[in-house]
């Protein structure tokens, strides 16, 4: 075989390059002292007002009639996209900015937005930059509006002042972290999901039996090196990545009526993510900031079986380093839908996180209270395939997935490694349920039907080895809680994840789970019965 080494492209995202984009922001526009340091922005203000309003009560049956004070603006802010509310409120306000085209009162957008009590600044960027945007142009700013969604008292709010920047980002911006043990990253072209995690030193090549390898062992004698970094994450299409997302079976009753096109056809439920839709585009950055300690990024979810629909949930993802190598990760997810008579819909076992894994890793491994866990059988997670809800549990095929019992599992801990047990783990305390399956039973790289930009995204030599991590064979893993989510409330919860071999993981976790520093908050919970 023909070798030749395949450097990890700089970008993951560049199929999501567009012309419009501009480039991250530099000290023209950004004044920092320190990398540690928040960097201050400058702002030019647009409007302001200083009167207070009494805003009335909310009415959750009629979620838009009550309670809604509207700003007129009529102000041009050219390609200004980064926007600043200074406000004062007692109460969550839901708002709307409502924004045309320059030259061309008819082209229009209105954008949902969400800022809780008490807080006093709100900042956002508009829809310009992401593939797919509503937004991608010179803009008049019409009108703001704010409403309380508060169903048990009247709000006070003051909205100060409106200001704008000329901050932009890039989809194709990555993040990294590295504290010399581990590196982790991830692409605002795909929302803060988690899309690389690699163990330093630790090498992806091709063995002398042509299989895909994750080792330090590596020969350029003997082997084919695919990359310097091998990336565990499994990132081929924009349903993979270690993401948020969020499941909720409403219908048009509750005021489900989605504008976009389907990708696929059949009977929808609301399902944002965080990485983007089934139509291939990305999320739309709302905030985020980065230094050499910690990511930060805030996005909208995208409906996944919708083309674009830019949906009325934030995802954000905080990921800072732990010790020696483990990858701490705070996750928060706020519906501020405004659906209907939710209040009886059925408990969903949401992914907290969803988990995809690069195929070499094909082996689920779980320590449980009946033994463990070191199994290749797997197979995907759907009606026509067996589940097991223990390790020794019969059942009537050959392969089969996983579901088991937060109860079970020891230290609240999965992980798909190789053969040699080295692999990527995830850590949920909090978690009801760990499930595993895959997608992709071959450990060779598969160009499957179902290409996204990441599968168009590799034009190398045909004798060129594709990362893995771009290949459509992948583990799938989560962590799941048992929910409802609930409108305006929240959702707040840790989990951590580490690169190594099994024995380094169940030292690490076990010592997170004794601390009991990882948690979950604002939760509709269910009863054990329910769950």
């Amino acid at each position: 075989m023909k070798r030749k080494e395949l450097i990890l492209l700089a970008s993951l995202m560049s199929a999501f390059a567009i012309a419009s984009c501009g480039t991250p922001s530099t000290s023209s526009d950004a004044a920092q002292t320190s990398e540690e340091e928040t960097p201050v922005y400058d702002f030019e203000t647009i409007f302001t007002d200083n009167h207070e309003k009494t805003l009335e009560v909310y009415d959750p049956s009629e979620p838009t009639k009550n309670g809604v004070i509207s700003y007129d603006i009529l102000q041009n802010v050219g390609e200004k996209n980064y926007m600043k509310i200074s406000l004062s409120t007692n109460v969550n306000l839901v708002g709307h900015i409502t924004y045309t085209k320059e030259d061309d009162s008819s082209t229009s957008n209105d954008e949902k937005f969400f800022i809780e009590a008490n807080q006093e600044e709100f900042v956002t960027f508009l829809d310009a930059y992401r593939l797919g945007a509503f937004g991608a142009y010179r803009k008049t700013i019409r009108k703001i509006t704010l409403q309380n969604v508060d169903s048990t008292k009247k709000g006070n709010v003051t909205l100060k002042s409106v200001a704008f920047s000329s901050r932009k980002y890039s989809p194709d911006e990555e993040l990294f972290l590295d504290d010399g043990t581990t590196k982790v990253g991830t692409s605002l072209g795909l929302g803060g999901a988690i899309t690389y995690v690699a163990r330093l030193g630790v090498k992806e090549y091709i063995d002398e039996n042509e299989n895909t390898q994750f080792g330090r062992n590596y020969d350029s004698t003997k082997n084919d090196l695919i990359s310097e970094e091998g990336n565990l994450v499994n990132e081929y299409d924009l349903g993979r990545e270690i993401q948020q997302s969020f499941y909720w079976p409403v219908k048009s009753v509750n005021g489900y009526n989605p504008t976009s096109e389907q990708k696929y056809p059949g009977d929808l439920n609301y399902n944002p993510i965080q990485c983007g839709s089934a139509g291939s585009v990305g999320p739309q950055i709302v905030d985020y900031h980065a230094n050499s300690k910690e990511i930060y990024v805030k996005a909208y979810g995208q409906d996944w079986y919708l083309v674009n629909q830019v949906d009325a949930t934030y995802f954000e993802t905080t990921i800072t380093f732990g010790e020696a190598g483990v990858v701490k990760v705070n996750n928060k997810i706020t519906n501020f839908c405004q659906f209907i008579n939710t209040s009886g819909l059925e408990f969903v076992k949401q992914e907290s996180p969803a988990f995809y894994s690069s195929y070499p890793l094909n082996y689920f491994y779980a320590e449980t209270d009946e033994g463990t866990i070191f199994d290749e059988n797997l197979s995907p997670m759907t009606g026509s395939h067996p589940t097991k809800t223990s390790l020794n549990d019969a059942v009537s095929s050959d392969t089969y997935n996983y579901k088991i019992s937060e109860s079970r599992i020891k230290d609240k801990w999965i992980a798909f490694v190789n053969e040699k047990k080295f692999g990527l783990g995830i850590y949920n305390p909090t978690a009801d349920y760990f499930n595993a399956s895959r997608g992709w039973s071959s450990i060779r790289y598969y160009d499957g039907p179902n290409s996204t930009p990441h599968n168009d995204f590799y034009k190398g030599d045909i004798n060129d080895f594709v990362p893995s991590s771009f290949a459509n064979n992948y583990d799938y893993a989560s962590t799941a809680i048992n929910c409802q989510m609930i409108d305006f409330v929240p959702l707040d919860f840790d989990y951590a994840l580490f690169a190594g071999d099994v024995v380094e993981m169940k030292a690490a976790f076990k010592k997170l789970n004794t601390s009991g520093e990882m948690t979950r908050k604002n939760i509709a919970w269910p009863t054990r019965e329910e769950a």
